[in-house]
């Protein structure tokens, strides 16, 4: 993610491979499939790249976290959804309510008026 004079801005570590998960949990999806959902969902703030998704998708799916489909006709090599992947997918969850809680603990110390 950049901003406006293309710095990159940090995101919290884990927050790709959480909504990755997310993502997948409603339906099997190639990673061009989830770069375009992302992109579109941030309005084009975020475009996550191919070195950070394939990584990544190997990487959930050598832990078990997802499976991956046999190639479809369109050529596209999908993921799905593991019972493994929603039990991590679960206590990634009660991360983020942690990070969303000390930012909420933060934010008036961050956005002064």
């Amino acid at each position: 993610m950049s901003n406006h004079d293309g710095r990159t801005v940090g995101l919290p570590r884990g927050l790709l491979r959480f909504l990755v998960l997310n993502m997948l949990r409603e339906k099997p999806m190639s990673g061009t499939e989830i770069v375009a959902i992302i992109e579109k969902q941030t309005e084009g703030n975020w475009k996550p790249s191919s070195g950070s998704i394939y990584p990544l998708l190997a990487w959930l799916s050598d832990k078990g976290f997802t499976k991956e489909l046999p190639k479809e006709q369109d050529g596209l090599k999908r993921y799905s959804y593991t019972t493994l992947g929603n039990k991590f997918l679960k206590e990634q969850l009660i991360l983020a309510e942690d990070f969303q809680k000390k930012m909420e603990f933060l934010a008036p110390l961050l956005v002064k008026g």
